[in-house]
Formats: structure tokens, sequence, C-alpha cells
């Protein structure tokens, strides 16, 4: 059951590398990291983020979440 999942979200990191590869091209990543990398972070986030707001029963940390993502990581014109 555990390495079904892992396989999953090892697939969805492979997906979302190559969606950052090519929206980023010409930019450098946070911290000198590589687009794989990205994606792992990305998706641990995001992960973290749900499970908060399951236990919270609120939206506030996938909000929270959405917001940097689109306002600090992935904002036009900033080095990723």
């Amino acid at each position: 059951y555990r390495k079904k999942i892992d396989l999953c979200f090892r697939t969805i990191e492979e997906k979302l590398s190559k969606v950052l590869e090519s929206f980023a091209i010409g930019a450098k990543f946070i911290n000198g990291m590589n687009s794989e990398q990205m994606a792992i972070f990305i998706l641990s986030s995001w992960e973290g983020a749900v499970l908060r707001s399951k236990i919270t029963r609120t939206m506030d940390p996938i909000l929270f979440f959405k917001k940097n993502l689109f306002n600090n990581l992935l904002k036009k014109g900033v080095n990723l």
C-alpha cells in the first residue's frame, strides 16, 4: 500500500517538475534548487496544507499555501 502511494507521489512530482522546467526557462530556482527539488517541495507543502486543513477544519492552511505559492514562489519575474 505504501509503495503504491509513493509511486503516485513520484508520478505527480515528475509531471510537476516538467511543468516547472518549462515555466522557469532561464530562471534560477530559490537556493539553487532544480525543478525536481522544487516539485518535491511544492507537493510536500501542499500535502501538509491539506492535512492541517483537515485537522483544523478550515481552509486557512490551503489558502495560505495558495497565496504563497502564486504570490511568492511562482510570481512572474521572480527567480524561482
